[in-house]
């Protein structure tokens, strides 16, 4: 309702009796010639041939050809971000094969440690949790370990890493031993050691499965 619809326009004696017994306030104009003498824009409101708008977000970002180049541009920035995430970590943290490796190194007594962290990640846990409940429902006791290794040697995952250092001006060299092992449903760890100090920056090529991944990591002084 737009202000004024609701105010009386003329007087009737008739049924509402003589001014005297109404002290009401009364206004006297007429609505047409006011709408007439009002700007387009109003008149358009009246008319109901106004400027529509559009409800809901995903309407209004679809709603013009601008709108919809913006908002597909939005879209592919999104897919670039989530795609270089996925694939390539974020620095010393990644996911490969639906687990998560990550990088640490830092220096201690005058040594160079490095390590890499790989656990399943949540939709991983679940799915092995899942499996393991159902595998191990009609399991004796005495056999719930031998069985679990059965999984894990069918289901787990063999990881392979190998490290390189970084000096300064992007110097590198290669930290002796490769590193190899299962994931499965634990948090494993993948260290090796050096007394490379001057090393800033450690490198692992980290290999889940079919998928590998490098990772970059600064090395923090624990001294």
């Amino acid at each position: 309702m737009a202000f004024g619809d609701d105010l009386k326009e003329t007087y009737d004696p008739k049924t509402e009796g003589s001014e005297s017994d109404n002290p009401q306030f009364h206004y006297y104009y007429n609505h047409k010639e006011r709408i007439s003498n009002a700007p387009k824009i109003v008149q358009d409101y009246y008319n109901g041939t106004g400027l529509k708008v559009t409800k809901g977000l995903f309407k209004v970002l679809v709603s013009t050809k601008q709108n919809r180049i913006i908002f597909l541009m939005m879209v592919f920035c999104l897919a670039i971000v989530l795609i270089l995430s996925t694939f390539h970590g974020r620095g010393n943290i990644g996911v490969l094969e639906g687990y998560e490796a990550e990088l640490s190194s830092f220096v201690y007594d005058q040594k160079l440690y490095t390590s890499v962290k790989v656990h399943p990640v949540k939709r991983t846990r679940n799915s092995i949790e899942s499996i393991k409940k159902k595998e191990l429902k009609n399991v004796p006791e005495n056999k719930i370990n031998q069985k679990l290794e059965e999984l894990k040697s069918s289901m787990g995952k063999n990881v392979s890493v190998t490290f390189e250092g970084v000096y300064d001006a992007d110097v590198t060299q290669k930290i002796p031993g490769e590193v190899n092992g299962v994931v499965f449903d634990t948090t494993e760890f993948f260290r090796t050691n050096s007394t490379e100090c001057d090393i800033i920056k450690v490198r692992a090529l980290v290999k889940i499965g079919k998928e590998e991944m490098v990772l970059v990591s600064i090395v923090a002084n624990k001294e």
